[in-house]
């Protein structure tokens, strides 16, 4: 046993170059595994951290909605409940206007106590002066509103709050935690429960209640009890996990799609390389097996050589998997927190798997040398007889375009339940294909241009074409970069369409400034429209997760069409379709909603929403990329009489001026209400920019899948050559020179190169189809623009990937020895 570990230590220090590209491949694709299974838990401690600055650890909120009769409540509902809770807070929640170097700025005002809202979510105070006990007119302030209006401890402040103006004194200055965290601009101060209760008018009440149970498990059973106490506001829990869990699905899906690919390649590549290994070694296996070292020994020796392969890799593969999920975070955080730090979630036991996934693929890589090398006989292997194969068996083109077909077709036919499993698997099934069919495709294709060759390129063209259909070596590199510019082209055409998707719809929206605000009643919407430089201004109400109760989900319904701002491509008489939709209860429904459900015109649903319930009929169907497709449009009356909201949610506003200086105006305008406001160009860019941080991660995946390819090619380009040694040297001595040789080795690489991106090209359509619907089952739908420049980059891709990984084949032919090679044959 001593002999066998030492043979196997000695055996990786002896082939540094190969134990590099081993080692490489397998942590690439460990790595990757570890980074993309704990994406998932690293997306929901980040989601979760960004709501706890709000919520702590609050079970259940409780606050007003569009049906409830007054903003304000007591807690006497609730406070029946005591025993059950750890704590019932109450807080005032507002908003104050802030005058500084003559123009209002806008702060959110916390009307709770100090030792309450440490309860909640615990604050850093970094200066106090005469905080306790806090009452009256005090205030605590954030180090970030501080530096911003230049304001110091013990100073007083006037606030404009409900009409009025109010001077408070700053008792004390917080950290950014909790609720002082900022997106940058948006500033919030505390005063004392009982003096937002005076301003406001509303002694005893609050319009916003935390509640933390001693017993989270009965959670579900407290939420209904007080949703009876308080049946006109809503009682939720803080954040759904459930919408955490689907927006992580949404990220982490693609990204363990590309792993599973990206470790079918390194298996590939561990394989090509250990046949290097062996083959490199054979005269020494020769002689072990001569003098008495049985088949067994030589591998174990090679299964502790791949042990130790796997567990180096395993080791490096954990913290590169850890820097890559650190980067995957940092693209995946919430976007709109300043300061907020991208923090990755490492789970002991998903380490442990990256490492036993190290090991795995390693030792899978090795089967099928160690099966070659097993069947080889002495005298073959001291003599250097090497029986020959040639690539392409019939029955396995005849699988791969069984497999091909049916990963192009199935997806079609798969239920919406079962997609996002076997779409992957159609995925995965539509490379595979491609891969066994590559050498019935290269002898069609060269078939195709063997006239072509000769005229051009003379007997090198033909023999570099004969190689190419027979050389099981060079069929290896063609799979490989089938791989990878398939995933190229994938990856691309989706991003692509993605943001043409979004350029073409804000392309076709006409206005010029977004606007959300609070209290947008139609009275202050008449302020807004009537407010100078405003050439028109269009309120539109709407509301998220609108129940379907006869579907068992949820959708975003939005009020009617307004055709002088949204250009909505309606299928069939647009004109008439948008005047039957106030007749009576009616919908329309996306493209997306009605193939997800299967409806179809005439159908009726039943709409939950706030306690209330109402059938409608769908009258037609439209394209639209809003709420990822999961929207609807009824009617404006029908909106205020079953839904009966009273605020409008957003306002879209046209303007006759500049819309970035309109914006700061309308802040300005509007400080006290604190509004969300954005240009059309701004939320254009804003959101481009948004996606292409998302794909940015998988190119990132696929420029490791290149390098991957690279390395790929480049092994099995080496192991045709050492193969090819003697035959080359053949060759030479019959009269071919340095030259020629030197040009049909570079054809067989261009050649196969632009094969291999080709067929890369066509496999991407594949993927490309096939992704578009697992997509559609993640609830990220996109309309897919193909494009000339992606397939013109995967065919470059493959030609650039068999240059680089062609030139030391060639300049080792270049030097060969013929003498010496023929002495020994």
């Amino acid at each position: 046993m001593k002999l066998v570990i030492k043979l196997a230590f000695k055996n990786i220090i002896s082939n540094k170059l190969f134990a590099l590209l081993i080692l490489f491949s397998i942590t690439i694709a460990s790595s990757l595994f570890f980074s993309s299974i704990s994406i998932s838990d690293t997306i929901i401690k980040m989601q979760t951290e960004r709501w706890r600055y709000d919520y702590g650890y609050t079970d259940i909120i409780i606050h007003k909605n569009w049906d409830s009769p007054s903003p304000f409540f007591n807690l006497g509902g609730a406070e029946m409940y005591n025993g059950y809770m750890e704590y019932l807070v109450g807080e005032i929640n507002g908003y104050a206007t802030y005058t500084y170097n003559k123009e209002k700025k806008g702060i959110e005002i916390k009307g709770i106590d100090i030792d309450d809202l440490n309860k909640i979510t615990p604050i850093s105070i970094d200066k106090q002066a005469d905080l306790y006990p806090f009452e009256g007119r005090k205030i605590v302030i954030s180090n970030f509103m501080a530096k911003k209006y230049n304001l110091k401890l013990e100073d007083k402040i006037d606030l404009n709050i409900n009409g009025a103006l109010y001077r408070f004194k700053i008792c004390g200055i917080s950290k950014q935690e909790g609720p002082f965290i900022t997106d940058g601009e948006s500033t919030t101060a505390v005063i004392p429960s009982f003096t937002a209760s005076v301003i406001y008018n509303e002694k005893g009440k609050v319009n916003l209640a935390y509640i933390k149970l001693k017993d989270a498990s009965v959670k579900d059973s407290m939420i209904n009890l007080l949703r009876d106490k308080y049946n006109r506001y809503t009682v939720e829990e803080p954040f759904s996990d459930k919408e955490i869990k689907s927006q992580n699905t949404k990220v982490s899906t693609p990204f363990i799609i590309l792993t599973l690919i990206l470790t079918i390649m390194s298996i590939y590549i561990i394989s090509s390389t250990f046949n290097i290994i062996i083959y490199e070694r054979m005269p020494v296996l020769g002689t072990l097996r001569s003098i008495g070292a049985t088949n067994k020994k030589i591998i174990l020796t090679l299964f502790l050589e791949s042990l130790i392969y796997g567990f180096i890799g395993g080791i490096l593969s954990s913290g590169l998997g850890i820097g890559i999920l650190y980067i995957m975070s940092i693209y995946t955080a919430p976007a709109t927190i300043d300061g907020f730090k991208a923090t990755a979630s490492i789970n002991p036991i998903y380490l442990l798997m990256s490492m036993t996934m190290a090991i795995l693929i390693s030792v899978i890589g090795l089967i099928v040398p160690i099966m070659k090398v097993s069947r080889i006989s002495i005298k073959n292997i001291v003599l250097g007889i090497e029986k020959t194969k040639k690539e392409g068996k019939l029955v396995f083109s005849i699988i791969g375009i069984i497999l091909f077909i049916g990963s192009l077709t199935a997806p079609f036919f798969i239920q919406r339940e079962s997609a996002l499993i076997l779409d992957t698997l159609c995925l995965l099934a539509a490379i595979v294909g491609s891969a066994l069919t590559i050498p019935i495709v290269c002898r069609v294709v060269c078939n195709v241009f063997q006239y072509i060759y000769r005229t051009t390129f003379g007997n090198e063209g033909i023999i570099a074409l004969n190689n190419l259909k027979s050389n099981k070596y060079i069929i290896s590199c063609l799979r490989l970069l089938t791989m990878g510019t398939s995933i190229l082209f994938l990856v691309n055409t989706l991003s692509h369409s993605a943001s043409l998707e979004l350029v073409n719809y804000y392309d076709n929206v006409k206005y010029d400034i977004y606007m959300s605000i609070q209290k947008a009643d139609m009275a202050l919407f008449k302020s807004i429209e009537n407010y100078d430089g405003i050439s028109d201004a269009y309120g539109m109400y709407s509301v998220g997760n609108v129940d379907l109760l006869n579907l068992n989900s949820a959708i975003t319904v939005t009020q009617g069409i307004n055709s002088d701002y949204f250009d909505i491509d309606i299928q069939g008489d647009k004109k008439a379709i948008i005047n039957e939709l106030g007749a009576e209860r009616n919908i329309l429904l996306t493209t997306r909603v009605r193939d997800k459900f299967d409806l179809k015109i005439g159908d009726t649903l039943l709409l939950g929403a706030f306690g209330r319930r109402y059938d409608y009929k769908v009258i037609g169907f439209f394209y639209s990329i809003n709420a990822n497709g999961s929207y609807a449009l009824i009617s404006e009356k029908n909106f205020k009489n079953d839904i009966r909201l009273r605020n409008f949610e957003p306002i879209y506003i046209k303007t006759d001026k500049n819309p970035d200086e309109e914006v700061q105006i309308l802040k300005e305008k509007f400080a006290y209400l604190q509004p969300y406001l954005i240009t059309k160009e701004q939320q254009k860019e804003m959101n481009i920019i948004s996606n292409r941080q998302l794909y940015s991660v998988g190119k990132g995946f696929t420029v490791l899948t290149l390098i991957l390819g690279v390395i790929g090619v480049f092994n099995n380009l080496m192991l045709n050559f050492l193969r090819r040694k003697k035959h080359l040297a053949v060759m030479r001595s019959l009269g071919m020179s340095k030259s020629q040789m030197i040009k049909m080795i570079i054809l067989e690489s261009l050649t196969g190169g632009v094969v291999g991106g080709s067929i890369g090209a066509m496999t991407g359509v594949v993927l490309v189809n096939t992704g578009q619907l697992l997509l559609d089952a993640i609830e990220l739908p996109v309309n897919i623009h193909y494009s000339l420049l992606f397939v013109l980059m995967c065919v470059v891709c493959g030609l650039v990937t068999t240059i680089i990984a062609s030139v030391v084949p060639a300049i080792k032919a270049s030097k060969m020895n013929i003498v010496e090679l023929l002495k020994n044959e």
